[in-house]
This record gives C-alpha cells, structure tokens and sequence, in this order.
C-alpha cells in the first residue's frame, strides 16, 4: 500500500533542465503546476507543452505571484540570479520558497526574505538539491534518489519531507558547508566522467576499435571495484608503476 501524501500547487521560475525534469515528475506524483515563468517566453512554452496541467505562462519581468494559489516556488535559475529575482519576488502568505542549487548557501533566501518580509510574504523558505543529473532527455523518476534539503522553520521541513515522499525519493538534511562539498564531488562523480568517456571513445573511433566489446567490461569492472575498495588502492598501470615510457607513448596517441 503506497504511502499518503499532500499534493501542492507549484510555481517555477526558471524553465532551465532541472524545472523541465522536475515539473513532470512533481506532476505524475498528483502536485499541479500552476505557473511557469521564463526570461525567455518560448521555452517556457515548451514546458508548459509537456505538462498536462498547461500551467500559466507569467510575463518575464512580472514576479507578483501574491494573487495566486501557489503553496511552493520553486527558483530554477542560476546562482547568480537568485537574488536579482528575490528583489522583485512577492508570494502568496506562507508559501514555500525553495532553491534547486547545489552551491547557494539557504541564507541568501533568508537574508532576502527578512530584509523584504511585508513584500516576500512568507517566512518559510529551503533547499532541495538532487544529487543527480537531472535532464528531461534522460530523467522521469527521482526514485531513491537522495534529495539534500535544508530549511528556515518546521513547517518547510515538513513540506520538503513530503516532496520527497512524493517521488519515492529519499531527504537527507546537511546544512550549507556539506551540501557544497557534496555538489563538488558530484560534480566529479557526475560530470567528469562524461570527459574520460569521450576521451576513450574519441582513441577507439580513431583506430577503429570497438568500444563495447573491448574497453566497456574493464569500465565496469572499475566501477564494482570502486564501491568494494578504497580506490587509491585499485590502481594498476604505467602511472603507479612510473613506467615514463609507456606514459609518454600514451600522450602521443591522445594528442593526436
């Protein structure tokens, strides 16, 4: 038997990969999105496409969101225009303000919202960061994924906890000093194996080599050993041997 959870009307600004993922998923969770807003109003058109809700499409430069019925806002923008949009922000009493970024830390809501509470309305604001890639292309579930939040009182707590409870994924508290050490690992874990990838696939397509069949089985190898060992200890190879021969024959077939 599923658990029960509350659903909420939802808001986001910022029509970015992370809104176009997470939209659709909040919606299948049973939560209505009810108004998008972009810089930009064509890609706000194409989240609103994707969503049966066909929420409101806002005017780029209007952020009066106090008339509405949103319970969540949800800043899907980047870092740097968190507080240029907490400037002209106002929403409804009590809504939940809450910020996908893995690297501002929660006292720029705060800060903005005690500075600005007649006009921001709400005392309730937070984070909920998703240690994954979210991408519409290749993200439709959020299952077991841990969701780092943070949060101003116990009333935001509660509604981050029942998000996640949602979308079967699972909150984990940190505050602001960890949750930036964990976005620069995931960072690492995330992203920079896309590079090494494209690197190996760049040298087998060179030489015509078949990737699957003769360098994929060592990649996950690698990765089931990674999660059995520490890893500087898995190491094998001309670097650990300092064989500078090898090594410097490596970097010639790179260069090329």
């Amino acid at each position: 038997m599923e658990m029960q959870h509350q659903t909420y009307n939802i808001a986001f600004i910022g029509t970015g990969k992370a809104a176009n993922t997470l939209a659709p998923i909040l919606e299948k969770a049973g939560h209505t999105i009810k108004y998008i807003q972009n810089r930009t109003p064509e890609k706000a058109k194409k989240l609103q496409a994707s969503l049966y809700s066909r929420p409101v499409i806002k005017d780029p430069f209007d952020f009066d969101f106090s008339y509405t019925d949103c319970e969540i806002c949800f800043l899907s923008i980047t870092d740097t225009a968190i507080q240029e949009i907490l400037f002209h922000l106002l929403l409804p009493k009590n809504c939940v303000l809450l910020h996908l970024s893995g690297t501002t830390e929660i006292k720029v809501l705060e800060e903005q919202i005690t500075a600005k509470r007649k006009q921001i309305n709400t005392e309730n604001s937070g984070v909920f960061w998703a240690i994954k890639s979210l991408n519409p292309q290749y993200t439709f579930s959020l299952q077991d994924t841990p969701i780092i939040i943070d949060y101003t009182n116990e009333y935001t707590k509660n509604v981050l906890e029942n998000i996640c409870v949602s979308v079967n994924a699972n909150p984990v508290y940190y505050p602001d000093d960890k949750r930036i050490a964990l976005h620069l690992a995931a960072t690492i874990g995330g992203n920079f194996i896309y590079h090494i990838m494209h690197s190996i696939h760049q040298i087998m397509n060179t030489e015509k080599l078949p990737f699957e069949e003769l360098i994929f089985p060592i990649i996950e190898e690698s990765m089931k050993k990674a999660k059995e060992k520490p890893n500087l200890y898995l190491q094998t190879g001309p670097a650990l041997r300092n064989d500078i021969h090898t090594l410097l024959k490596h970097i010639t077939i790179g260069n090329k």
